[in-house]
């Protein structure tokens, strides 16, 4: 088991430069014992950890938080690590940093976030958890054909969800329309949640299937973006953002059960696990964990 010794990056960094003197110097001390100068980095989101490996005794881990947000902090960082640890794993921490740093307009601020627009996460925070609420209600029960989650969602997974699959700065209407993205022409969330498919029926509740009964899947224009243009609707049609969001949260439970040849719900995935399935896209989970790890941040 590691040692823990605080969180934040200022230890992080003064861990490193300790590190790097002690080993320009020849000594390779650390805590007055001492260490191989090799060290191994784990990247995960906006977090970062460090185990610095002891030649007698049990690994010490110095973790931080998330990694900085000045520019010029982050580069010194990256520099000791580069100076410590082997190329592969620095580069592997940098590559995190990048896919985290894609969606920073969201992840800086995540309550202003599409501010300009009214369409800031905080604006589909109420409705995402009395979903989440209504679902974990449902499934935490059990049934005779449906066995209970062992873990409730977490909103902030939703919310996180939310925060990837559509970008109010890129694509507002996007996010004002179809927040999940469950409507898009091809997917296959919007039929079978309607019809109550694929034994979504075991939970999906009935009111959901008549609300999705009208909803059209939304065509994509020429330029590949779903084109919400009332022009491509009759009334009632397009896709709102209250039935996007509880749609939503109904397909990621239809990724998450597992079925037995009856059709019975006997087990469940984690979450995360759920979630990769719910969007394929290479780095979607990661971007995913990035927003999640903010949200806790800004909504503890």
């Amino acid at each position: 088991m590691m040692k823990s010794f605080g969180q934040g990056n200022q230890r992080v960094l003064q861990t490193l430069r300790a590190q790097q003197e002690a080993e320009q110097q020849g000594k390779g001390v650390q805590n007055g014992k001492t260490r191989d100068p090799s060290a191994a980095f784990q990247g995960s989101g906006r977090s970062l950890s460090l185990a610095l490996m002891a030649k007698s005794d049990e690994p010490t881990e110095f973790r931080s938080a998330k990694l900085p947000d000045s520019i010029s902090e982050r580069d010194l960082l990256l520099q000791q690590l580069q100076s410590a640890a082997p190329a592969q794993m620095v580069a592997s921490v940098s590559l995190q940093k990048e896919t985290c740093e894609e969606l920073d307009d969201l992840y800086e601020n995540p309550v202003y976030s599409g501010r300009e627009s009214g369409l800031g996460i905080e604006r589909y925070i109420p409705q995402i958890q009395r979903v989440v609420r209504q679902y974990n209600r449902i499934l935490q029960q059990g049934a005779p054909d449906r066995v209970p989650i062992p873990r409730p969602i977490n909103w902030r997974w939703i919310a996180a969800m939310v925060m990837v699959e559509s970008n109010p700065e890129a694509t507002p209407e996007a996010r004002q329309y179809d927040p999940m993205q469950v409507a898009n022409e091809g997917d296959t969330a919007l039929s079978v949640l309607r019809e109550r498919g694929e034994q979504t029926h075991r939970f999906v509740p009935e009111t959901l299937a008549v609300d999705l009964r009208d909803i059209q899947h939304t065509p994509f224009d020429e330029y590949g973006f779903p084109d919400y243009d009332e022009s491509n609707f009759q009334d009632g049609q397009r896709i709102n953002a209250t039935l996007s969001i509880e749609a939503g949260v109904a397909w990621l439970v239809r990724k998450a059960m597992v079925t037995n040849n009856q059709g019975y719900i006997v087990g469940w995935v984690p979450w995360k696990e759920a979630i990769a399935a719910y969007n394929s896209r290479p780095g979607y989970l990661e971007k995913v964990e990035c927003a999640f790890d903010t949200l806790a941040e800004w909504y503890s």
